[in-house]
């Protein structure tokens, strides 16, 4: 059985609480990664996004 995340889809609402987000197992179960190892130094990272500031919102602790 599968962890459910989306408590509503109405962009009105609160959104998923933190704690939900918190007691999730498989999010728990990811290794913790460096900025450093995902772009190492003197190289570049390509962000695609969809929509304007999305770069920011998904990738603004890499900036």
């Amino acid at each position: 059985m599968s962890e459910a995340f989306v408590v509503s889809d109405n962009a009105s609402d609160q959104g998923t609480p933190l704690a939900a987000w918190n007691a999730s197992a498989r999010l728990r179960a990811l290794p913790a990664i460096t900025a450093d190892l995902l772009v190492p130094p003197n190289c570049r990272a390509v962000i695609i996004a969809p929509h304007p500031d999305d770069e920011i919102l998904g990738c603004g602790g890499l900036m």
